[in-house]
């Protein structure tokens, strides 16, 4: 039996699959906040970086990128 996702809203929709999408993508990708604090981050980060979402959470994204492909960033 599959269950459905009743939504009282088209933005608490939209935050779902935004969710979903950040759980399920093979690719990273993230949330910033106005100072480029990683405010969420998908799973793939544990792939492709070696640090879980949650070490990562709050941390400056750039933190996270070498100083030589800053510039390209």
């Amino acid at each position: 039996m599959q269950v459905t996702k009743v939504f009282d809203s088209q933005s608490e929709r939209a935050l779902f699959r935004f969710d979903k999408l950040m759980e399920m993508s093979p690719d990273m990708a993230c949330a910033l906040d106005e100072d480029g604090r990683i405010v969420q981050i998908s799973a793939a980060s544990e792939v492709i970086l070696g640090y879980h979402p949650t070490e990562m959470i709050g941390k400056y994204l750039f933190d996270f990128i070498h100083p030589d492909d800053k510039d390209a960033t």
